[in-house]
């Protein structure tokens, strides 16, 4: 009889065979250059929104100080409609007491009482009553 034929532990390895079509290694400049350009446009694009973002940032802040230019101005008018209604307030509690009636009206339209007789004396500040 013949005895079996054993087999050998490196019998059971099978070598792969090498490909032989894969790509050549690229040139190590090729590579730098791809990634400068890629550096350059992410830098780029990066510049391009800041710039975005600063404008509307500049937007805002103008919208922002002219509307603080206008709160001052209406501020301003205000104090002064409150004081000219304060001095028209004080006028018209002046003109509800007769005393002060009788007073103001002599002294703006030379009005008198019966019998009794008004000088203009040349250095009065009252108004002059010929002139228009």
């Amino acid at each position: 009889m013949q005895k079996p034929k054993q087999e050998s532990p490196t019998s059971k390895i099978i070598q792969l065979k090498k490909k032989t079509s894969s790509p050549a290694p690229k040139p190590v400049k090729n590579i730098r250059a791809v990634h400068c350009h890629r550096a350059l446009a992410l830098v780029a694009a990066l510049a391009l929104l800041l710039c975005l973002f600063g404008f509307n940032i500049y937007r805002a802040a103008s919208a922002q100080a002219e509307v603080q230019g206008n709160l001052h101005r209406s501020r301003q008018e205000m104090a002064t409609v409150k004081a000219q209604n304060d001095k028209l307030k004080t006028s018209v509690q002046q003109l509800n007491d007769p005393n002060y009636l009788e007073k103001y009206i002599r002294e703006k339209y030379y009005f008198s009482k019966p019998g009794e007789i008004i000088f203009s004396l040349p250095g009065d500040k009252g108004k002059d009553v010929t002139a228009k």
